[in-house]
C-alpha cells in the first residue's frame, strides 16, 4: 500500500510539473468553479448560493442598544432654570418693595407740607393781632383780629376738604353726634338744643362728632 501511495504522489508531481512546463494552471476544485457558459439562471442562483455561503461563515455581532437620556441632567437643567426665575422676580419684588417704600414717604412728607402751609397763615394773622393789641390797647382791634383768625382758620380748613357741621335744632343723630347731656325743654324728645362744639368731617368720614345737649321732651311739673 505504500508502494501505491507513492506512485501517486510521483503521479500528481509529474502532473504539476508537465503544467508548470506546458504553462497552464492546475485544475481548479470543481465545486467552487462557476460555469461561465451555463445558463443566467443558473449563474444567478450560484452567485446567491456563494454569498449566502460566505454571510453564514460572517460572525454576528448584536446591535448597540438606543442611548438612554439622562433624566438627571433634565432636572438639574430645570432647577437651574426655575432657580433662575426665581433670583430674577425676587430681585424685581425688592425693588418694588423699595420703590413703594419711597412713595409713601414722600406721600407722608408731601400730605404734611399741604396740611401746614394753611395754618402758617393763620399763625401769622394771629401774630399781627398780637402785636395790634400791644400798640393800640383797643378791644374792637383785638375782636377784628379774633375775626380774622377765625375766618382764615375756616378757609385753611376749606383748602383740605375738611367741612364744619352744627347740629342744633337738628334731630340726635348718633353716626354724627355725641349727647353730653339730656335737658327738659319745649322741644320734641330727641332734638338737639345745645352744642358745645361742632363737628367735622373730610368727604364721607366722620372726623369729629358734634357735641350736644339732647332734650328730653317738656318739663313734666310736679303736682
Amino acid at each position: 500500500m505504500m508502494k501505491k501511495k507513492q506512485h501517486d504522489h510521483e503521479d500528481a508531481t509529474a502532473a504539476d510539473i508537465s503544467a508548470s512546463a506546458t504553462g497552464t494552471e492546475p485544475a481548479i476544485e470543481a465545486e467552487s468553479v462557476v460555469d461561465v457558459g451555463a445558463a443566467p439562471e443558473e449563474a444567478a442562483a450560484a452567485a446567491a448560493a456563494a454569498e449566502a455561503s460566505v454571510a453564514a461563515t460572517e460572525p454576528v455581532t448584536a446591535s448597540e442598544p438606543p442611548p438612554v437620556p439622562d433624566e438627571n441632567a433634565k432636572l438639574r437643567a430645570e432647577v437651574a432654570e426655575l432657580n433662575d426665575k426665581y433670583l430674577r422676580l425676587y430681585a424685581e419684588f425688592e425693588n418694588f418693595r423699595k420703590r413703594s417704600f419711597k412713595d409713601m414717604g414722600n406721600a407722608r412728607s408731601m400730605a404734611v407740607v399741604d396740611t401746614i402751609l394753611p395754618f402758617l397763615r393763620i399763625l401769622d394773622i394771629f401774630n399781627m393781632a398780637l402785636v395790634s393789641a400791644e400798640q393800640a390797647p383797643n378791644i374792637d382791634a383785638l375782636k377784628q383780629g379774633m375775626q380774622m383768625i377765625l375766618t382764615e382758620y375756616g378757609r385753611a380748613l376749606e383748602e383740605l376738604g375738611v367741612k364744619q357741621f352744627d347740629a342744633v335744632g337738628q334731630p340726635f343723630d348718633h353716626s354724627r353726634h355725641d349727647a353730653m347731656a339730656q335737658e327738659p325743654s319745649d322741644q320734641p324728645e330727641g332734638t338737639v338744643i345745645k352744642q358745645w362744639s361742632c363737628g367735622y368731617q373730610l368727604g364721607d368720614r366722620l372726623l369729629r362728632p358734634a357735641r350736644v345737649v339732647v332734650s328730653s321732651g317738656p318739663e313734666v311739673k310736679k303736682e
